[in-house]
């Protein structure tokens, strides 16, 4: 998907002036137009002004009111339209001042055309569609014709202008529909989805926070079914563990590595799984919940938050029955190797791996430990995800292993704490105003495991600016007793329409300061606690997979689209001037 993947970088977070402000626009852009023009063509300046807001600012304001999509919408496309005219009709204007008859008609062909494309692009039907523009047109043909019979008295009937009108919109509009038709092609006989309605759904999606495009994603040509996993690490107090009480419930902390990727962006899917994840365990069990980003990529992305709400009750589940039927066991101390962490859980490895840009594939975790967490904080240039058959999926494969030995070397030294044994934990969190946090904030859990400390910071980011973790990780060893420190992110997609496909989270002082901050508050608040894991998995999940047709049509798509742009603004530029050229 790297020509699709390429096309993102052009989506930003757009804010819409008000409707008041739009309408403001459609009044003083022509008439700013109007004293231009008759400033260089020394015309009557009163004459002009009229000439402008009749033609232009009244039927853009008029068409405002026309009720086909939101009213912000409405007004943004018809200063947009108007615009174009403007620009149109002036160019010809400048051009020769017989040909302004042929250059307003070109205008307003040229704005029915960009609304019926805007339009369509909105998911309105195309008769709707169609019928919107047409009366946009007809409204600025009528007001023309009016004006017209009582000020301009042009010398040419109104069928001929008439005729005129129809016969270029109609080209400009088969230009547009021809171009249509070639780029959705692709998309909608691989998935039988219009891929109009699509786009309509994500940028309303993506504008709005809402979720519409999660009826596209269910379909069974774009998504799949599959059976998920997550891996779950709970902390009991030391000496209720010891209590047996099926309904107290009460947890010190809970580590989530989740398997499913949050994307795919803004609230659709398990793009805020993180957060919502973690608040649910946190309310059930009054306890922390940290949710970490296991070795995912956006295949495993949920499609529907319906499919999100089945999960996060698997894992309640699933730490409910623990909370009631306790199994303790061993943990040892962190062992660091490089961009590896590893440690011991019971008959458990898990690794903390750092240093990689994009995603780590399921398929890498799988090869690499039994329990793998992709810090995600290293930084990220581009879209990617680091496949096991890739040079760094192998390299990261490597590493683990050998930080994996070297944990089994400490073991045999009885570098190892006992069931019984000295582990402590405090928890610290935060709530921060930041365009690049999500609603988890920033997270702090220290374990200290027979006298190593270990700080875990999480923040509810999607990744970070290159060098921000290292300066963390020191700020927080020098700060505090830590021994061993590793900051990570839970890669939310929730925080994605803040600015493009990437929000990393930038190199900022309070942001330092407030992980240190936290790291000490959890020092001060460490309790005695036993530890347990589970793993828990859910069948029949409804994920984006591979989707290799879908992803090779849009590919295709996007590639078709930066081909047949330049095409059709050379063929609409030579249907511009063959008309001025016969019309006159």
């Amino acid at each position: 998907m790297d020509e699709a993947r390429k096309l993102t970088k052009y989506l930003v977070k757009a804010r819409f002036p008000s409707v008041g402000v739009m309408l403001l626009l459609d009044l003083t852009i022509p008439l700013a137009f109007a004293a231009v023009i008759a400033l260089v063509l020394h015309d009557n300046l009163v004459d002009m002004l009229a000439m402008y807001f009749i033609l232009f600012s009244l039927p853009s304001i008029l068409a405002t009111f026309i009720p086909i999509v939101r009213r912000d919408y409405s007004t943004a496309i018809n200063l947009i339209s108007l615009i174009i005219e403007v620009i149109v009709f002036t160019g010809g204007m400048l051009i020769a001042e017989e040909f302004w008859v042929s250059a307003l008609l070109i205008g307003y062909a040229l704005s029915f055309t960009l609304r019926y494309a805007v339009f369509m692009g909105l998911g309105v039907s195309s008769k709707r569609a169609f019928t919107a523009s047409a009366l946009r047109l007809l409204l600025s043909f009528c007001i023309f014709y009016i004006w017209d019979i009582f000020i301009a008295d042009i010398q040419m009937t109104i069928k001929d202008i008439a005729r005129r009108l129809v016969a270029i919109t109609a080209l400009l509009a088969a230009i547009a529909l021809l171009f249509i038709y070639l780029i959705s092609l692709p998309v909608r006989r691989v998935t039988g989805v219009n891929p109009f309605d699509l786009f309509a759904s994500f940028m309303t999606d993506w504008f709005q926070g809402t979720a519409t495009i999660e009826k596209y994603l269910k379909s069974t040509e774009i998504s799949e079914k599959t059976k998920v996993f997550l891996d779950i690490i709970i902390f009991k107090n030391f000496k209720e563990s010891f209590i047996k009480n099926k309904e107290k419930k009460r947890l010190n902390a809970v580590f989530i590595i989740s398997y499913i990727h949050p994307g795919p962006f803004g609230s659709v899917g398990s793009s805020n799984m993180p957060h919502l994840l973690s608040e649910r365990v946190g309310k059930e069990f009054n306890a922390a919940c940290f949710v970490f980003h296991g070795s995912c990529s956006h295949d495993l992305n949920l499609v529907s938050r319906d499919d999100l709400n089945l999960v996060i009750d698997e894992v309640v589940g699933s730490v409910d029955e623990f909370a009631k039927n306790p199994t303790f066991c061993n943990i040892s101390r962190v062992i660091e190797d490089g961009d590896v962490k590893a440690q011991r859980v019971g008959n458990k490895d898990i690794v903390f791996v750092s240093g990689f840009e994009g995603d780590i594939d399921l398929g890498v975790g799988l090869a690499s430990s039994d329990i793998f967490v992709d810090c995600h904080s290293s930084g990220e240039t581009v879209m990617k995800s680091i496949a096991a058959s890739s040079e760094e999926g192998m390299k990261i494969i490597e590493i683990c292993r050998d930080a994996r030995e070297k944990l089994e070397d400490a073991r045999e030294r009885l570098e190892w704490c006992e069931l019984t044994g000295d582990i402590s934990l405090g928890i610290a969190n935060s709530k921060i105003e930041n365009e690049a946090v999500g609603q988890g904030g920033i997270m702090a859990g220290v374990l200290d495991i027979k006298g190593q400390r270990i700080a875990h910071i999480l923040i509810d980011s999607n990744n970070m600016e290159p060098g921000l973790r290292e300066k963390i990780i020191d700020a927080v060893k020098n700060e505090t007793e830590a021994d061993v420190a590793e900051v990570m992110t839970t890669d939310t997609h929730y925080v994605n329409t803040i600015s493009g496909g990437l929000n990393l989270l930038k190199d900022d002082p309070e942001i330092i300061e407030l992980c240190v901050k936290l790291a000490k508050k959890a020092s001060l608040g460490m309790r005695r606690v036993r530890v347990g894991t589970e793993r828990v998995y859910i069948d029949g999940i409804r994920v984006m997979g591979n989707a290799s047709e879908f992803a090779t049509s849009l590919n295709f798509s996007a590639a078709l689209f930066k081909i047949l742009v330049p095409v059709v603004v050379v063929l609409i530029i030579i249907a511009i001037f063959g008309a001025l050229l016969v019309w006159g």
